[in-house]
């Protein structure tokens, strides 16, 4: 299942700039919105899986800048971790959906990746 516009509309992330994660030409299942400033803070992201909803904060410090080249969220129980393929070129433009995986770890030890894209800009 997507995120929806109902999902943003109850849980809004701050920030100017947005990366999204989604799973071959399906509608995004994890959304981060960060500042163009890295000083600002950390990133906030939106993620469901499944019919659960998360807010996500990174755990890495660094804004817009520091998710481009993937990112590391944490929520209740669980990390998100998106990763990208450099094996696969990534096309060109202004924001090109980068060939990534999600890799969901729950705080038991299970784990699941998603194959899909990781698209960043404006």
């Amino acid at each position: 299942m997507e995120l929806t516009e109902q999902d943003f509309a109850a849980n809004p992330l701050e920030g100017e700039l947005a990366c999204s994660f989604a799973a071959h030409e399906n509608a995004p299942l994890l959304v981060a919105r960060g500042n163009a400033d890295d000083e600002a803070g950390r990133s906030q992201a939106l993620a469901r899986i499944g019919s659960d909803v998360q807010r996500l904060m990174a755990l890495a410090p660094g804004g817009f800048d520091a998710m481009i080249v993937g990112a590391r969220f944490g929520g209740p129980g669980m990390t998100y971790t998106i990763t990208l393929d450099r094996s696969e070129a990534s096309p060109g433009g202004e924001s090109p959906a980068n060939p990534a995986r999600l890799l969901l770890q729950r705080a038991d030890g299970a784990e699941q990746t998603i194959p899909g894209t990781w698209t960043c800009g404006p």
